[in-house]
């Protein structure tokens, strides 16, 4: 089958919002088999709307998904434009209103009441996250899903309605596999697994890097299930400690339920990640279980001040160190009493470096019961990109060390 993916919005089209949506859905399309013939983006333009729309009916593809436009205000009218295109008319859905009333408990504007009507004969997609609904529609042998916009509502929707719809109508029996890695290049891992793409041809490898980590899919078809299995177990073999586990799961979830299964509770104290690191873990639900207290320690000062770093090791090694992070860690583990005490220290740019220091360069303490470990790594990318990396590398390497104990 073939689909059609348009993006609206002025704001995606201007770049005030980066277009996630269609790289994201193509990736979920792709793992269904369902070849994409065109992306496209467009403003809160009816006529560019109703055009694509047109000519999406007189193409030989199948499936039309689009995101944005279905808000309260006057720009949102995606729904409202492909409905005259078809030739459909709006109804009220009690299941709209419903979901409006609930989600605003103390009332809701009079704009929202346009997110009650849909296209007759829509099947509602659920959004717990926003206040608009998605819908799903078949016209002349097409199938047409209608989508929100945010990329924080949009994928629970796709992933929980959307897949399994579009599972059913292509009668694809696909078996997938989602890899977490971290540690590892997106070229270092290409050229590992070069000799198994050759060895199973009927399995599709597809690597998906993002900052710090790749998500590597593999998927087939069912009667490849034993062929699937067996090249399951040798990717996994060859990832070793690169492998975090499901990528159904961000680093940061794999890193809270790894300390739960253990009991034991971790600490931060961050320099150039600024509790970057902190706020990741903080993001996981339940992680107050293994989460107490974290510290940021920017200036020197800071550093002595809270984790008894010795004025002397700042002056003599610097503040990215090892021997900085070194105290820094042992510092955090006898202020907080906690299990693992994680110290990040390091240059995220873009000034700051020197030749022995560049740009990029982060010192990790890690100190693990009465165990320390120390590392470096120099990451590339802007300031933000440095930071983000160094949270996950520290995560990462938390959970290496831990496999010792």
């Amino acid at each position: 089958m073939k689909a059609q993916i348009l993006n609206v919005g002025d704001e995606v089209l201007y770049g005030l919002t980066v277009n996630t949506n269609a790289s994201y859905i193509a990736s979920q399309l792709d793992i269904l088999d369902i070849q994409i013939d065109e992306v496209n983006v467009v403003g809160d333009d009816e006529v560019k709307i109703t055009k694509f729309v047109q000519d999406f009916l007189n193409s030989d593809c199948d499936i039309l998904i689009t995101t944005g436009g279905l808000g309260p205000t006057h720009d949102d009218f995606t729904k409202e434009v492909i409905t005259k295109a078809l030739g459909l008319e709006l109804v009220e859905y009690k299941e709209a209103k419903k979901h409006l009333q609930k989600y605003f408990p103390n009332g809701m504007a009079s704009v929202n009441n346009k997110q009650i009507y849909y296209p007759k004969g829509s099947k509602l997609l659920a959004n717990p996250f926003g206040s608009a609904l998605g819908c799903y529609l078949t016209y002349t042998n097409k199938h047409l899903f209608i989508l929100v916009g945010p990329p924080v509502e949009l994928h629970p929707m796709f992933e929980n309605y959307v897949m399994p719809i579009l599972q059913k109508i292509t009668n694809i029996k696909k078996i997938t596999k989602k890899y977490l890695l971290v540690g590892i290049r997106e070229a270092d891992l290409e050229e590992k697994l070069s000799p198994i793409y050759q060895k199973y041809p009927q399995i599709k490898m597809a690597p998906y890097a993002g900052l710090g980590t790749i998500r590597f899919v593999v998927s087939s078809t069912k009667d490849n299930e034993k062929i699937f299995r067996q090249a399951n177990q040798e990717l996994n073999e060859i990832f070793g400690d690169n492998l975090i586990g499901d990528a159904e799961l961000s680093i940061e979830e794999h890193f809270v339920n790894l300390l739960k299964k253990k009991k034991m509770t971790v600490s931060t104290a961050e320099s150039c990640t600024g509790g970057m690191l902190a706020s990741m873990i903080v993001n996981v639900s339940g992680s107050s279980e293994v989460f107490g207290e974290s510290v940021v320690t920017y200036s020197n000062e800071a550093k002595t001040k809270y984790l008894q770093v010795n004025p002397y090791t700042l002056k003599k090694y610097g503040a990215v160190s090892k021997e900085t992070v070194s105290e820094m860690a042992k510092g955090l583990k006898f202020l907080t009493g906690c299990d693992i005490a994680i110290a990040i220290s390091g240059i995220a740019g873009p000034t700051g470096g020197s030749k022995d220091k560049p740009v990029g360069l982060v010192h990790f303490g890690i100190q693990i019961n009465e165990t320390l470990y120390t590392d470096c790594y120099q990451f590339k990318g802007n300031r933000n990109m440095v930071r983000q990396r160094a949270c996950v590398y520290a995560l990462w390497k938390t959970i290496c060390y831990l496999a010792n104990h």
